[in-house]
């Protein structure tokens, strides 16, 4: 199934919706004021109108796949839900549809309580394929998502130096290309840059 995590501030008094480029490091974006919201009544038809769903309200934060909802609709058995690679045409239908209308997108749990080299393998596939969090089924996963999810100081350092380095091109004109450590620099680094930078302790994302 597709939720969607909307806020629920009267329409007056809620921030404007933009774009947002970061992720959160926690297993699941920490809004007080969101309460999940089920927006279709069969999980394969959300998931078949995802594109639909996603912009079809201003608050929207986010959307996250429902892994059990779905394996029950489409009949898989436990070994198809086990199976890391049958979840990627839906982990990238979500993702795709959450960037394009700057939502956040959470992998669903993973369908196990525990923390074992399968959860941790689910989990890691998630974030590199560009989830910026993924749901826990139970609270012992969450630390492991937390760490999973929070970028290392290299990373920290090089999304640093990214961003450093084409404000730096900005300010001489943006004459030439831009490289760092043989990487050639633009937009679509930077935008990376800032999203790694987001997830950093401290960042209030």
């Amino acid at each position: 199934s597709i939720v969607s995590r909307r806020t629920n501030l009267p329409p007056n008094t809620r921030p404007k919706t933009k774009p947002n480029p970061t992720a959160p490091k926690n297993c699941a974006p920490p809004a007080p004021t969101a309460s999940p919201s089920p927006p279709a009544t069969a999980p394969p038809a959300g998931l078949s109108r995802v594109g639909q769903i996603a912009p079809a309200s201003s608050r929207h934060a986010a959307l996250i796949i429902g892994h059990a909802d779905l394996a029950a609709s489409l009949g898989r058995s436990g070994a198809g839900s086990a199976d890391l690679d049958a979840w990627r045409p839906a982990q990238e239908a979500v993702l795709l549809a959450a960037r394009a209308n700057g939502l956040q997108a959470i992998d669903g749990p993973y369908l196990g309580v525990a923390v074992d080299e399968r959860f941790v393998q689910a989990a890691a596939r998630a974030r590199d394929a560009g989830f910026d969090g993924k749901w826990a089924i139970h609270p012992s996963q969450v630390a492991t998502l937390n760490e999973l999810f929070t970028p290392s100081e290299a990373e920290l350092e090089h999304a640093r130096a990214v961003v450093s380095a084409l404000a730096e091109a900005e300010r001489s004109g943006g004459r030439g290309a831009v490289a760092l450590d043989g990487e050639m620099l633009d937009e679509a680094v930077r935008a990376s840059a800032l999203r790694t930078l987001a997830r950093a302790p401290g960042s209030g994302v």
